[in-house]
């Protein structure tokens, strides 16, 4: 089996839980800093990311927020953002 990679980012999440479930569907979780081929990415599981976060991703197909609500996500929309994602 192909693992897939995903970035996480949150600082109030623990990201050994999240990789440990996720590792059991056959998807590789990867801290964003620590991600070498930001073009790998498909896939991000975040709560409240910087600015420009999903912009290094060219590849994104697939943003998972952590928290209830988007309104964490909806004020940070990058152009890259808005061609993919309709809210």
């Amino acid at each position: 089996m192909t693992l897939e990679v995903m970035a996480f980012y949150s600082a109030f999440d623990d990201f050994e839980t999240w990789r440990a479930a996720l590792a059991t569907e056959g998807i590789d979780l990867r801290q964003a800093d620590d991600i070498a081929d930001p073009g790998s990415v498909r896939q991000a599981l975040v709560w409240k990311p910087p600015r420009g976060f999903f912009a290094r991703y060219p590849n994104l197909g697939l943003v998972v927020n952590l928290g209830a609500g988007v309104d964490a996500l909806v004020g940070r929309v990058t152009n890259l953002f808005e061609q993919y994602v309709k809210l």
